[in-house]
């Protein structure tokens, strides 16, 4: 399974720049992850990643290495 972690230089919001948070990772229909560290609002992050998603079927949601979600 492909992995994607995009790096602070990629990360837009201030926040995502700043120590602390939690880690999100999102699976995709089992083909690959995207994980995203250092989020400090992890429902509305999640809310967020699920109505913008256009990159396919989320198919597990990760939090802290503790699957939360699963189809």
């Amino acid at each position: 399974m492909k992995e994607y972690k995009p790096t602070q230089d990629q990360r837009i919001h201030w926040l995502s720049k700043a120590p602390g948070g939690s880690t999100v990772k999102f699976v995709y229909e089992d083909t690959y992850t995207v994980e995203y560290d250092r989020v400090k609002n992890v429902d509305a992050y999640i809310q967020k990643v699920l109505k913008n998603n256009t990159r396919g079927l989320i198919t597990e949601i990760w939090i802290n290495d503790t699957k939360e979600f699963e189809i």
